[in-house]
């Protein structure tokens, strides 16, 4: 630290006697180069990182009096460095100390208790990412090497860790792999499950470091696909021996379905409370921003089973909704879906039921008949008469769902395909036959016509 360069008045008003240029000559480089290797020699847990306080008693030992822990605390808060997150990236630390810019990484973002586990999103300015949507799932996509991150990663570090969080990466094999991962609320047993990898008696899920876009790594060299962040407590993961050209660190690690899931669940739900108070502080309750928090929450409740919660919430947001934008507006009537499904979870079918017709009938005013959300409308409202027993109307609206995928994608399309699938399933659990004895007749006119 001695030898570091003056940090342009952050330092303490009055410098300590001790603190001055060394009386050889030495260049910036070979400075830097100098604190980087002591820190390293300290570094015991081969982290990049050094825990506040042990950074604290280093700077103590030049001055007692100057570097009090405010004076840190500030020091490194001006890097932008997060001095209470408990550990410093003391390789950013040096950077900043020479006037060197502070990168801001999805690991350093990540690992933080004060970033992503709070709800925050990576701030992604004069940086290489972008933030994107793939399949409908939020990214962070690396302009220069084309990776592409997932934004809500993996966080299985145990509720009462507080700590930096270790960051790896997994990477999805295929699309339809990042797909079934990307459209779970939560992570589930299941998919935990799914990404098991490696020989039967060494099973486990293989992570990688640093992230692929540090590295240098592109789709051209065979590392294509999404990456989902996985937030381990440090010492969980074993470094497997690396091939010998493989640029970036493999790691495995076994932890138990059950438990994966559990700890992935409760860090989504906590992060989803925290980023709701950020916004409700930061936008009011009407912002648009803490009203789709409020919306995040909820489903996200409600995948854990908390549907009595997951319902108040979102009736709250329908509430505000209403008030601010109107009963017609897109928003409200998404709102008021959601509440409908919430409601039909807990029980409430008079109420659900009520909810959707509205839903259906504000969509059909408002985008017409033809429109893809007044389908989906037209579809929950079956579903939701089919559970209450109320079956003609529901075949009703089953078969305006089936023809307007037929009219609209074609008979041969994927979604027409399943419309029809659900509607016969839909005959055959009810024993209907009516309707189709009449599609049988129709069919059978056409035929003769063109005979």
């Amino acid at each position: 630290l001695k030898h570091s360069p003056d940090c342009s008045g952050l330092r303490p008003p009055q410098p300590p006697s001790r603190w001055h240029r060394p009386r050889t000559a030495m260049t910036p480089e070979d400075a830097r180069i100098g604190i980087l290797a002591c820190f390293r020699k300290v570094d015991e847990r081969k982290t990049g990182s050094i825990r506040f306080q042990a950074l604290l008693k280093i700077v103590q030992g030049v001055s007692k009096q100057a570097w009090t822990t405010e004076e840190l605390t500030r020091l490194v808060d001006e890097a932008g460095l997060r001095p209470d997150a408990g550990d410093v990236d003391y390789e950013a630390f040096v950077r900043w100390m020479f006037g060197e810019p502070t990168a801001r990484t999805l690991q350093n973002h990540y690992a933080s208790p004060k970033a992503y586990a709070d709800g925050q999103p990576f701030d992604a300015t004069d940086t290489p990412y972008v933030a994107a949507n793939a399949m409908g799932s939020p990214i962070y996509v690396h302009r220069e090497a084309g990776v592409s991150v997932l934004q809500e990663g993996w966080d299985l570090r145990p509720e009462d860790y507080t700590g930096d969080g270790q960051v790896f990466f997994f990477q999805c094999a295929t699309v339809a792999e990042f797909e079934r991962l990307a459209s779970e609320t939560v992570l589930t047993e299941e998919a935990w499950q799914s990404v098991q990898g490696g020989p039967e008696d060494k099973p486990g899920v293989i992570l990688v470091s640093p992230e692929p876009a540090a590295a240098k790594l592109s789709a051209e060299e065979g590392y294509e696909g999404i990456w989902v962040p996985v937030i381990l407590e440090p010492g969980i993961a074993v470094q497997e021996e690396a091939e010998k050209g493989e640029p970036l660190e493999q790691w495995r690690l076994q932890m138990d379905a059950e438990v994966a899931a559990e700890r992935a669940a409760g860090a989504t739900e906590r992060r989803k409370r925290a980023c709701l108070q950020v916004m409700r502080k930061r936008h009011g309750d009407s912002d648009s921003s803490t009203l789709s928090a409020m919306n995040d929450l909820a489903f996200i409740l409600e995948a854990r089973g908390k549907v009595e919660e997951a319902a108040e919430v979102c009736s709250e947001a329908l509430s505000i909704y209403k008030a601010t934008l109107g009963e017609t507006h897109p928003d409200t009537l998404t709102c008021m879906n959601n509440l409908a499904y919430l409601l039909d979870s807990r029980g409430s079918m008079d109420e659900s039921e009520a909810l959707a017709r509205q839903v259906l009938q504000g969509r059909q005013a408002a985008l017409g008949d033809d429109h893809a959300d007044t389908n989906t409308a037209v579809y929950n409202l079956a579903e939701l008469l089919e559970a209450r027993g109320k079956l003609d109307e529901s075949e009703q609206l089953f078969v305006r769902e089936h023809d307007w995928c037929k009219k609209t994608y074609g008979p041969k399309h994927k979604c027409t395909r399943e419309s029809w699938a659900n509607l016969c399933r839909f005959r055959k659990v009810h024993k209907r036959n009516t309707l189709q004895a009449e599609d049988r007749r129709k069919r059978a006119g056409k035929f003769s016509s063109a005979i």
